[in-house]
């Protein structure tokens, strides 16, 4: 399919998505239709915008209170990356804050391992925050059944009690639809 069809094919799509009501338009910009990369009209710039869904985690506002700037860009990518549902969001960005670990160790993985993989960027607190993100969110995907002691012996096994009664109250605050605007 060429280059003119596909355009021709796409705003179709989009003069039909701005006639349909909201559930048609959502099925037209969920459409698979592949738009090279060339520079778009600006309605069908919008199209290809509805295509890429945001990360969960820019949609929790206790998440956004608690968080700012990298640490929750940085964060936001790699749950979205790695498909966590919101309850797996909540529970990366609770470890982030309950383990508060020093550069390396961002997300305590590796913490008591020496030379472990996840702890080589710790000069670079983007790149290291990145892959102690990806570590944690495998860990979760692969891991967490909801039940925060069973998980707390896999993640912490030193102090898994401990761990999982502070994770636990970490989910509650960020899972909170009050923000602290609203106190």
């Amino acid at each position: 399919m060429g280059v003119g069809t596909i355009i021709l094919v796409s705003a179709c799509l989009a003069l039909t998505a701005f006639k349909a009501n909201d559930s048609q338009a959502m099925q037209v910009a969920a459409s698979k239709v592949q738009i090279p990369d060339i520079e778009l009209p600006i309605d069908l710039q919008v199209i290809r915008l509805l295509r890429k869904p945001l990360p969960v985690a820019y949609g929790i506002p206790a998440i956004r209170d608690h968080f700012s700037g990298s640490e929750l860009k940085i964060l936001a990518e790699v749950a979205h990356d790695y498909g966590l549902d919101r309850n797996q969001t909540l529970l990366l960005f609770a470890i982030r804050r309950v383990e508060a670990g020093r550069p390396g160790c961002e997300m305590g993985c590796g913490d008591e391992i020496p030379n472990h993989p996840a702890k080589r960027y710790a000069g670079n607190f983007e790149k290291s925050l990145r892959l102690q993100a990806c570590y944690s969110s495998g860990t979760i995907r692969n891991h967490w059944d909801g039940d925060f002691r069973r998980f707390a012996r896999i993640y912490c096994p030193r102090r898994p009690t401990e761990w999982s009664r502070n994770i636990s109250q970490w989910v509650g605050v960020l899972a909170s639809e009050k923000t602290d605007n609203d106190f």
